[in-house]
């Protein structure tokens, strides 16, 4: 079994349980360079949303960060949609 195998099962049971848990969208950082972790969330169906210059510090480096975005459920009703609000007494 490679560590890539082993890192796309993970990934995919823990996206499993947050989505049983109500989560409805998940990010993830990669300190660039990085292709093969960048890959795997490409493959996992990941999207890049951007990349932040300079905002990583493994081991002492500037390093840039991209992040990506992966809706795992159905969104929340939009807000014209009937929902109470709150308001004090």
């Amino acid at each position: 079994m490679t560590s890539r195998f082993v890192a796309a099962a993970d990934s995919a049971a823990l996206l499993e349980i947050l989505a049983l848990q109500g989560v409805k969208t998940v990010c993830g950082g990669v300190t660039v360079p990085n292709e093969k972790s960048g890959g795997l969330h490409q493959a996992m169906g990941f999207r890049r949303l951007v990349t932040y210059r300079s905002t990583g510090f493994p081991c002492d480096w500037r390093r840039d960060v991209a992040w990506f975005e992966k809706n795992i459920a159905p969104s929340a009703p939009s807000v014209g949609s009937r929902r109470r609000v709150w308001r004090p007494s």
